[in-house]
């Protein structure tokens, strides 16, 4: 399994990165906020050294996807979403592409199905799915201090 891959990165026209490490040029799908973090820091788009931290999905009738983020906590977040039933790769960097990862969990938590349903493919089943799996982890990691800071 490949947790991180570092070299140099560079944008595709279809929002995906090519990772060049050891000469091999990697295909790498990612998160909006993925990309629009590496273009702020690197607004040129040229080749640039970074290092991101991967998840390999596998799949039966096509090739694995490699799918890239820039922090540990996104790949995380990730992680917990496609182990959701009903819910893919696809499906989670839809949702990631909601807001950030603090603001999803919060909606998570506070079981606000509506924001998960603004993202392609999350029905409201699929919602509810996601909200009884992973409200009451992450409101017991967070703390109700923390949460309602955070309202305020």
């Amino acid at each position: 399994m490949i947790d991180t891959i570092s070299g140099d990165l560079s944008f595709n026209r279809d929002g995906s990165l090519c990772i060049d490490c050891g000469g091999i040029g990697y295909r790498v799908e990612t998160s909006k906020e993925t990309r629009d973090a590496l273009k702020n820091i690197y607004p040129n788009g040229g080749p640039m050294s970074r290092r991101l931290y991967c998840s390999v999905m596998k799949r039966e009738q096509a090739p694995d996807v490699l799918i890239g983020f820039h922090t540990e906590e996104l790949r995380e977040f990730f992680c917990d979403l496609i182990k959701t039933p009903k819910v893919g790769p696809r499906t989670a960097l839809n949702i990631m592409c909601l807001g950030t990862v603090q603001e999803l969990k919060a909606a998570i938590i506070l079981q606000d199905i509506r924001i998960l349903m603004r993202a392609a493919g999350v029905s409201d089943q699929v919602a509810k799915s996601i909200c009884l799996k992973l409200s009451k982890p992450y409101a017991k990691a967070r703390g109700p201090v923390e949460l309602f800071q955070e309202e305020k």
